[in-house]
């Protein structure tokens, strides 16, 4: 048995899922500024600024990683 969903259900469907992507993109790109932001101006793991990056530490202090 073949089930066909009414246009207006599948459209109101595609909508939300656009939404949902649209919001979670808003907050990984929210989530790699605050990174990028606090990479800038932190220093490594034993307190030296490091000349290399540490976003890996920064990422997994803010449980990205």
């Amino acid at each position: 048995m073949v089930f066909v969903f009414p246009q207006h259900f599948l459209q109101h469907r595609f909508l939300q899922v656009t939404a949902f992507i649209k919001a979670c993109k808003e907050q990984i790109d929210i989530l790699k500024d605050s990174i990028n932001n606090e990479e800038a101006s932190t220093k490594g793991w034993l307190g030296i600024k490091a000349d290399t990056s540490n976003a890996d530490t920064i990422a997994h202090k803010h449980g990205v990683v």
